[in-house]
């Protein structure tokens, strides 16, 4: 079966609410939209959480083609890749759809 191109826009779309959906991950990349990147230490400190809870969920985020990772000496720095959130646009813009006169 070969897949429409509104259900793998659909898919894609289901694939970044998901990983949002945890308060948490949403919080970064929150973050990361209003300050373009930041480090693991920086996004310890914001969350109020431990490091290894901070780098599971930039794990996941990563792993879900939301972010994008740089090392530089020892820090890893996350920023987020804006074209993955395309399908979220554009599946709002089916929503928003045609006015009605």
């Amino acid at each position: 079966m070969i897949a429409s191109a509104e259900t793998v826009q659909e898919s894609g779309a289901a694939n970044v609410f998901r990983l949002l959906g945890e308060p948490t991950r949403l919080k970064i990349v929150l973050d990361l939209a209003e300050k373009g990147e930041l480090n693991v230490t920086q996004f310890c400190e914001r969350l109020g959480q431990p490091q290894p809870a901070v780098s599971h969920h930039l794990a996941l985020l990563k792993n879900g083609g939301l972010l994008e990772q740089r090392r530089s000496g020892k820090f890893n720095f996350y920023s987020i890749r804006r074209d993955r959130f395309q399908p979220i646009s554009d599946l709002l813009g089916t929503v928003n759809g045609p006015s009605v006169a």
